[in-house]
């Protein structure tokens, strides 16, 4: 489970936190949501998929961890990522930032530490954010700003009528299921656009972004073979055990927010 809590130097001038060492966090995720910046690094490895929020009433572009709600399998028992490149929504944790700027921390994560603890980073120094805590915020902030860019381009696909139900089979035990809720790109429409919407798109890039997408479909076959490799318990296949993360877990934030880099930037190449 998790618990956000929001960040203040007043409530929280003695609190730190500790960066993690492993994914366990994410093991419940059959989903992430990517942007269009790291799409190059996520498309060799995962289907990506369109799925439609009712509350907000439009589509979001996530990539797919499982064909199975509340299980990742690119994930190890130990809470190793199964793949070279881990998607930018779990490089942050413990923090995220809402839609107003104001940062949080996963007060049950087991990384905050509501005053000083040994070998703790601290969170706010003389008011202000300490400097790593101000590192990861920017990261979020440029990730979030990514998503909104992203977000725009699925907006125009929508629009021209390309994203349509993708009925995704697969065969967990002795029986072929279906499963329902995701979209993809009808490759019939897109051929028969007209020249000018199909011209506005390939300005925007939401052309490539559509491309992608039918790209990104074979992948589900490996999402298959995760599953058949791991039935319920997350064993690494042996397969997937050889594209384990190049860059340790415990040096995530380290590798991202390293000494001296005072100018990070979208553009993650693990």
């Amino acid at each position: 489970m998790t618990r956000w809590i929001p960040l203040d130097p007043a409530t929280h001038h003695e609190a730190g936190w500790f960066k993690y060492r492993d994914y366990s966090f994410a093991a419940k995720d059959h989903m992430a949501p990517v942007a269009m910046a790291e799409i190059t690094q996520v498309l060799p490895w995962y289907p990506v998929a369109f799925v439609f929020n009712e509350q907000a009433d439009r589509y979001h572009l996530v990539a797919l961890l499982s064909l199975q709600p509340g299980r990742n399998v690119y994930l190890t028992p130990q809470g190793k990522w199964q793949a070279p490149y881990v998607p930018s929504q779990y490089r942050g944790y413990p923090f995220a930032l809402n839609g107003e700027g104001q940062l949080f921390i996963d007060a049950d994560s087991g990384l905050f530490a509501e005053t000083q603890a040994i070998g703790a980073q601290p969170i706010f120094e003389h008011g202000e954010l300490a400097e790593l805590t101000g590192q990861v915020k920017q990261f979020h902030e440029k990730r979030q700003q990514a998503l909104g860019t992203t977000q725009k381009l699925v907006d125009q696909l929508h629009q021209a009528g390309l994203i349509k139900p993708w009925a995704i089979r697969w065969k967990p035990k002795d029986k072929v299921q279906t499963l329902k809720g995701y979209c993809g790109i009808d490759e019939a429409t897109l051929r028969s656009l007209p020249p000018e919407t199909y011209a506005e798109l390939a300005h925007t890039g939401a052309l490539g972004l559509a491309y992608v997408q039918i790209f990104s479909q074979p992948r589900i076959g490996d999402l298959q073979f995760r599953h058949r490799k791991q039935p319920g318990s997350g064993k690494p296949s042996d397969k997937a055990e050889r594209h384990l993360h190049s860059v340790e877990q415990t040096d995530s934030l380290d590798a991202f927010f390293g000494e001296g880099d005072d100018d990070l930037e979208f553009d993650f190449d693990r």
